[in-house]
């Protein structure tokens, strides 16, 4: 009488399987809520664009609000610093500053682009 007791003689094996189930569940749900309130990724935009553009970091440009990575290009972050025979500077700065005169035009000492 009483149903099956699990291998431990306590609570009914399939009483422990339920809860694991509604604790699985509840899981899913909060990981799903979480999910849900995440801002969605940037879309990905292809073919040719227009406007003026300004360097945000050494890596990404702003066009119209919008921010362009440069596919290929890993540059030092903003703030972040490097050394250089031993002597520290902010190459961050320095990689925006650069692509900041090629957006101008002043390539500054860069070989010019080839097309692809």
């Amino acid at each position: 009488m009483g149903g099956r007791r699990g291998a431990e003689g306590g609570a009914p094996a399939g009483r422990m399987g339920t809860i694991g189930g509604w604790i699985f569940f509840l899981l899913l749900c909060v990981g799903a809520y979480f999910a849900s309130q995440m801002p969605p990724p940037e879309r990905t935009v292809t073919g040719e664009l227009s406007g003026v553009a300004s360097a945000s970091d050494g890596d990404s440009l702003r066009l119209d609000g919008r921010r362009i990575r440069l596919e290929g290009i890993d540059a030092p972050e903003i703030g972040q610093t490097c050394n250089r025979d031993g002597a520290e500077w902010d190459c961050g700065a320095d990689a925006r500053q650069r692509l900041r005169a090629m957006v101008a035009g002043g390539h500054d000492g860069l070989p010019p682009a080839r097309p692809r």
